[in-house]
């Protein structure tokens, strides 16, 4: 059972004495023996759970196990996305389900529950008994009859019933699915399951012992598809436990590709957009592209071609809005302590964006400029909309008539964990 949950947040520093010695390599080591996360994600281990929160989680302590289940299910459903990254930049980091082996089992376990349900199996009896079925053979080979009038008289029986007690598999399988309910229910779409059998301590090693024997001594006697699959994940199972190889996790260090994709689908859903793929690729018609020219050493390279990728393109009525996902941490400014009066985006993201938004070819889509945006990640925010805007950065500059231009792209802080639910379900 999980006895503990213990929570931080990307980008956060903690002292060394803070963190367990077995996730130390998730964070970051810094001066002063202060270690910096540097994932996102979950683990469980030696009995507790360990919350690798999102930037600009302010209350950590709030955040539920249903909101974390979406943050988990968010990063596995962007799987690809951050495998991409890996290949680009290795690192023993990146995404990564912790205890692949032990993730595959407890996922076939729960599909079959999903799928048949709890193996049903009750004890069955044989006893001199008029009760159930009669059992000739035995009847005959064990009990003497009385003769009476020329007549063999059986005045007992062998027979046989099934009791309502469930048998030792049915026990076994309900512990074992209520063990992974309560360690690993987060980590798959916050599986639960109420166990109203006999309960098996999973943290005894004889217990285990036992099961398992009667496992593979019941594997050998059935012909059963289902129940030889089920038995075989389930001493796998425990296996797992009486090695004390019971870890599992799913983390990433590229969460900006999830949180770029729940933005993407947050502001398409708010827009009631039904074909969302199709609209999108439908406004990227209006994107310019950069034709590339050039021969060197002998060699030419005629239309080598860039092409802009805004993250999200919106068409408002007749007016397009594009916005940026930023998944930056805003904690000096949150605490007020931004001693270096820095701005949180660099000039090329600020400058992409404003190209983004001045150099689309509006009348190719017949539309108009809508507004621009930077979306950045931040828990709680209060509005139902699910995000509030708190700012803007401006450009001034010249057209070609030299008269003076503003260019304005909005700042938005976007509730991360209302987005991920959006994402998700």
């Amino acid at each position: 059972m999980i006895k503990e949950i213990v929570k931080y947040v990307d980008g956060h520093s903690y002292d060394k004495n803070d963190i367990d010695l077995h996730i130390i390599n998730c964070f970051e080591k810094q001066n002063n023996n202060q270690y910096k996360l540097k994932i996102v994600g979950g683990i469980f281990s030696a009995n507790r759970l360990y919350m690798f929160l999102p930037h600009n989680t302010e209350n950590k302590y709030d955040i539920s196990e249903d909101q974390f289940s979406d943050l988990l299910t968010s990063i596995k459903l962007t799987e690809n996305e951050h495998l991409e990254e890996d290949s680009l930049s290795p690192s023993s980091f990146d995404f990564s389900k912790q205890n692949a082996d032990l993730f595959a089992i407890i996922d076939w376990l729960i599909n079959d529950f999903v799928k048949l349900g709890i193996y049903k199996e009750t004890k069955k009896k044989i006893h001199k008994s008029a009760k159930g079925k009669i059992l000739w053979q035995q009847t005959i080979n064990l009990i003497t009859p009385l003769f009476y009038k020329n007549n063999l008289i059986y005045s007992e029986f062998y027979s046989q019933y099934q009791n309502k007690e469930d048998a030792f598999l049915t026990i076994i399988h309900k512990n074992v699915i209520s063990d992974i309910a309560e360690k690993y229910g987060v980590f798959f779409n916050q599986f639960a399951f109420n166990n109203n059998t006999e309960q098996l301590d999973f943290s005894n090693t004889d217990v285990l012992k036992q099961a398992k024997t009667y496992l593979v001594n019941t594997l050998y006697r059935t012909n059963m598809r289902r129940t030889k699959l089920l038995i075989q994940n389930i001493i796998k199972y425990l296996d797992h436990i009486l090695s004390g190889d019971s870890d599992l996790g799913i983390t990433t260090q590229y969460f900006y590709a999830t949180f770029e994709k729940a933005v993407r689908k947050f502001f398409h859903d708010k827009n009631h957009d039904t074909d969302q793929e199709e609209i999108e690729k439908n406004l990227k018609e209006g994107l310019p592209k950069a034709t590339w020219n050039f021969k060197i050493n002998g060699n030419l390279y005629p239309n080598l071609t860039n092409i802009q990728l805004p993250d999200v393109l919106i068409k408002n009525g007749q007016k397009l809005d594009i916005y940026d996902a930023k998944y930056y941490d805003l904690e000096s400014y949150v605490n007020g302590n931004n001693t270096k009066n820095d701005p949180p985006l660099n000039w090329y993201s600020v400058v992409k964006q404003f190209f983004y938004y001045e150099s689309y070819n509006y009348s190719d889509t017949k539309l108009t400029k809508g507004k621009n945006h930077f979306v950045f990640p931040y828990s709680p925010i209060k509005s139902n909309k699910g995000y509030t805007k708190i700012g803007s950065v401006e450009i001034t500059f010249k057209d070609e008539s030299k008269n003076e231009k503003v260019s304005t792209i909005y700042i938005l802080l976007i509730d991360t964990y209302k987005i991920l639910n959006n994402f998700v379900h």
